[in-house]
């Protein structure tokens, strides 16, 4: 169910269908969202269809059919020509948007396959400029330190001088 999004609600709302014909009404939904999205489809296929029924109309015309020379088995036989038709416009249809369907989850698949792969080689890089930095961090602070004690040790041997020499002179002076 990790493919159909659209299942997920009908899932948890439980009832008396089980995960495959929730499956497949989510993605009935899906392909019928993909049909409603890309009206110009449907909007052809209504097109395609009047304009051959104008053509039947044009054809019992042609043949000086009269509304009166128009039976019921000849309305049947016309209509029952057009099912086949029809029915094979609204598969035509239906499989454009279930291949629509199939092409974005290809797509998305792939998009987050490349994302998972992208944080992969993402966390190894943070992970190597973290090292470096925490190693960069350490030898500053270390140099720092080293140049602190150096400070702290001429100041120490300064101030023991001048505490000497002082003594010194303090002595000499008194």
């Amino acid at each position: 169910m990790a493919g159909c999004p659209a299942a997920a609600p009908a899932a948890e709302a439980g009832g008396g269908m089980n995960e495959r014909s929730v499956m497949k009404f989510g993605y009935v939904r899906q392909i019928l969202g993909s049909i409603r999205k890309h009206r110009g489809e449907p909007a052809l296929l209504l097109i395609c269809l009047i304009t051959i029924s104008l053509v039947y109309v044009w054809a019992a015309a042609s043949l000086q059919l009269r509304v009166t020379d128009i039976t019921r088995e000849l309305a049947i036989g016309v209509a029952g020509s057009l099912l086949p038709l029809i029915a094979v416009m609204l598969v035509l249809l239906f499989a454009v948007a279930s291949w629509r369907l199939y092409r974005n989850q290809q797509v998305a698949l792939a998009t987050k396959q490349t994302l998972l792969d992208l944080n992969e080689f993402d966390r190894a890089e943070s992970e190597h400029k973290l090292q470096a930095h925490h190693v960069k961090r350490e030898e500053g602070l270390r140099g720092r330190y080293e140049a602190d004690v150096t400070r702290l040790e001429e100041n120490i041997t300064a101030l023991t001088r001048g505490l000497r020499g002082g003594r010194n002179e303090n002595a000499i002076d008194r």
